[in-house]
């Protein structure tokens, strides 16, 4: 329910209780001042009346009470979502600003110089990640990825996620398993490229200690490929379940600032599935800690194949 709806259907629901309060009683007044009025009515007219008021204000109320939660609920996201996103801007900047004024107020060796660029570009790359995840999140929100779905070749695609997730948090040579079927997508490269990055991001950011993430790729049905990303990390809270796709929402209490993040990365994931037709879903791992999120994509033959060649179908040019 968009916010939008949060406000409109409260004020609504309110001027219609407040409505049908005074149209009760000006019955009520009127029954009293005429009496003859209703006096063709039956004996158990009014007090029917009077149990249906009273069953439909209270079903009112309590709507308008839930509606309320949710409001203030979002509100409470949309705060925490605030201070994530001040907190993940102040860091870089700050950084940013000390190496300029070390670079300003004395003379650096050529090493230093280049240690420091070196530092600078990566607090950079930093905010190019907070900034795409933002824009991403707004376009999967607006639903504005338009134009014909095409074929994506899913493992060059996977490759370089990968490639960038160790350039940017500096993971170890095995922090990141894949095993991976050569296979064709139906989609929007941009998109898959995003989902991508964003379950690798997840699986880093709540990882313990050093990651260890596997990445598997399977086409798991005619017409269908699953892509899972497993860590070992603390996995899901069970009070959460499918919350965790909202915006806003992390996979920890927010009073354990430690990790970064916005709680958009899982969002944008489940709006870009919803557009490509796809489906995310996750559940905490049986082997040991942590948590294994998938997503499940269509095909590309066997979307424009029909049902009885689907069954042969392979994507043979997935390795080229």
């Amino acid at each position: 329910m968009t916010r939008s709806w949060l406000i409109a259907i409260p004020i609504a629901l309110g001027t219609a209780l407040l409505l049908l309060t005074l149209g009760v009683a000006i019955a009520w007044l009127v029954g009293h001042v005429r009496p003859s009025l209703f006096d063709r009515f039956p004996v158990w007219g009014p007090i029917t009346v009077g149990i249906a008021f009273f069953l439909v204000v209270s079903a009112g109320i309590v709507t308008y009470m839930v509606l309320s939660l949710k409001a203030w609920n979002l509100h409470l996201r949309q705060s925490r979502f605030l201070d994530a996103v001040t907190h993940e801007l102040k860091t870089p900047l700050a950084s940013l600003r000390l190496y300029v004024e070390t670079l300003l107020r004395r003379p650096l060796s050529e090493q230093e110089q280049q240690e420091f660029f070196g530092a600078m570009l990566e607090e950079i790359d930093r905010l190019d990640e907070l900034t795409e995840q933002l824009l991403d999140a707004a376009r999967a929100g607006s639903g504005r990825w338009r134009g014909a779905r095409r074929p994506i070749a899913v493992t060059p695609v996977l490759a370089d996620c990968v490639a960038r997730c160790y350039a940017r948090y500096r993971l170890p040579e095995d922090a990141i398993q894949v095993d991976a079927e050569p296979v064709v997508v139906e989609g929007w490269e941009a998109a898959l490229r995003s989902v991508l990055d964003n379950l690798l991001q997840n699986a880093v950011k709540y990882s313990d200690g050093s990651p260890e993430i596997t990445v598997r790729v399977r086409e798991t049905a005619p017409g269908t490929v699953r892509v899972e990303v497993k860590d070992r990390g603390r996995g899901v809270p069970a009070y959460l379940g499918k919350q965790i796709y909202r915006r806003f929402v992390r996979g920890e209490r927010t009073s354990d600032s430690k990790r970064p993040g916005t709680g958009l990365g899982l969002y944008v994931v489940w709006s870009l599935m919803r557009a490509m037709k796809g489906r995310l879903g996750h559940y905490n791992n049986t082997d040991g800690p942590g948590a294994t999120f998938y997503v499940e994509l269509r095909g590309w033959r066997s979307a424009r194949e029909s049902s009885s060649s689907k069954t042969n179908a392979r994507c043979d040019d997935c390795s080229r």
